[in-house]
């Protein structure tokens, strides 16, 4: 009968350790992806809107909700709390986690009401034809404006 050395359980209590430290790594790597790419998207849509482009932002718009909930799902639930409470990089993974959530809120109730606000101004002008300000216009994007300001608030 062979004994069972003490190196045997060291062996595999360290793959183990191992194991989710890949997991960990590829966790935090997606995310940072997923920021990076939403991050991307939003100066793309930013450049768009300053340079009066707003009619062709609607693919970046939902490549940067995606890019934002994907990044805030990959940073939260139990694995990620459990990375959180790490010595040394706890305290990273938790600024990541709330940077996830804070892109996520701006991508999903400040992006949208903004865009439609500069589609309505880029297609009627905020000024009339006797340099006037275009109220009705005005009075059209308010209310998207509002829910962009409450998505900042």
């Amino acid at each position: 009968m062979r004994r069972i050395s003490w190196r045997s359980p060291v062996v595999l209590i360290l793959g183990f350790e191992l194991i989710i430290a890949l997991w960990v790594v590829v966790r935090v790597a997606t995310v940072y992806l997923d920021l990076h790419s939403a991050q991307t998207s939003a100066m793309t849509v930013e450049s768009a809107l300053r340079d009066q482009h707003a009619e062709s932002v609607g693919d970046q718009v939902s490549h940067l909700q995606k890019r934002a909930h994907a990044a805030a799902s990959g940073s939260s639930g139990p694995t990620w709390k459990l990375f959180e409470h790490v010595p040394f990089i706890g305290d990273d993974a938790r600024t990541i986690a709330d940077l996830s959530v804070v892109v996520n809120d701006l991508a999903q109730n400040v992006v949208p009401p903004a865009v439609e606000a500069g589609r309505m101004v880029q297609a009627h002008g905020i000024l009339d034809q006797q340099g006037a300000l275009n109220l009705p216009v005005i009075e059209r994007v308010t209310p998207d404006l509002r829910r962009a300001r409450a998505g900042v608030d």
